[in-house]
């Protein structure tokens, strides 16, 4: 079976705003979150379509033909603050999904945060 998100896009012509990739294949991709947005919207959040997962679908390439257990959409493994920008784990597969959000609940995954900080005078 072949997977092309176009059910995840609606009646909408492009994404809701641009959203980098850094890496991807059948079953994982990481995106670079920019600053300013969501990962997930909820239902009365009041972002609409200004998230990282409305965006995935019209960014990220499906899985080939004949990869099994792919998700309807690609989805965020974990989440990040509206406010910071940074790398951003995404399963495309059901297997990566659970195998990814075991690493993070375990804490096998390591983050780490860098600040910026310009002085202007």
């Amino acid at each position: 079976m072949t997977h092309n998100y176009s059910e995840c896009k609606n009646h909408h012509k492009s994404a809701p705003f641009h959203l980098p990739i850094i890496y991807q294949d059948d079953h994982v991709a990481i995106v670079n979150k920019p600053e300013g947005f969501v990962v997930f919207s909820h239902k009365h959040g009041g972002f609409g379509r200004e998230n990282v997962y409305s965006c995935l679908p019209w960014v990220l390439e499906p899985p080939k033909a004949g990869v099994v257990s792919v998700l309807r959409r690609p989805s965020p493994v974990h989440r990040i603050d509206r406010g910071t920008s940074g790398l951003l784990v995404v399963a495309k597969t059901k297997p990566a999904m659970v195998e990814l959000g075991l690493a993070f609940k375990e804490r096998r995954v390591k983050k780490t945060c860098e600040l910026f900080l310009c002085l202007c005078v």
